[in-house]
């Protein structure tokens, strides 16, 4: 591995890391998509089966290693970790974000909100709106408000 110039080990140039922690039924795995780049970790979900990646937005390898031995910690003791959901996603975006804007926006984000929980529902987990969902969502919107707009007719 090469050294920097100030003398730390450059990461860049080397292979990507990965680590796996725990057994199976409980295994994580962190690794890193680009040498020395962010860390993510990844699982199964214990509800779906499906595969679960999360970044853990830090590059500091240690940290990252104990995360993964905590959370595959939670899963022997049968903690599965929490399901984002739309509705508390959509929650906190209201309350932590919205509140900076101006009131026609403020407005507009809680339009937004509750068209799609009205859409996709509240209970939706947020893993599980894929492309194929947000294209229906869009297609939604657009022939409610394509009706709307054909009933007039056209002037030539």
């Amino acid at each position: 591995m090469k050294r920097r110039k100030d003398g730390r080990k450059d990461r860049r140039s080397g292979k990507r890391r990965s680590k796996s922690c725990g057994g199976h039924g409980h295994a994580v795995l962190v690794f890193e998509p680009e040498p020395g780049g962010i860390l993510y970790i990844s699982f199964r979900d214990q509800n779906t089966g499906r595969e679960v990646r999360r970044s853990l937005g830090h590059r500091d390898w240690k940290r990252a290693v104990r995360q993964a031995e905590e959370l595959s910690a939670q899963f022997l003791l049968g903690v599965s970790p929490k399901t984002e959901t739309l509705g508390r996603a959509w929650q906190d975006y209201l309350t932590e974000r919205s509140v900076d804007k101006n009131a026609d926006s403020q407005q507009h984000d809680r339009r937004t909100a509750r068209a799609m929980l009205n859409f996709f529902g509240e209970a939706t987990p947020i893993d599980r709106i894929n492309r194929e969902s947000i294209d229906r969502y869009m297609r939604f919107r657009g022939g409610r408000l394509a009706r709307k707009s054909c009933d007039r007719p056209v002037e030539a």
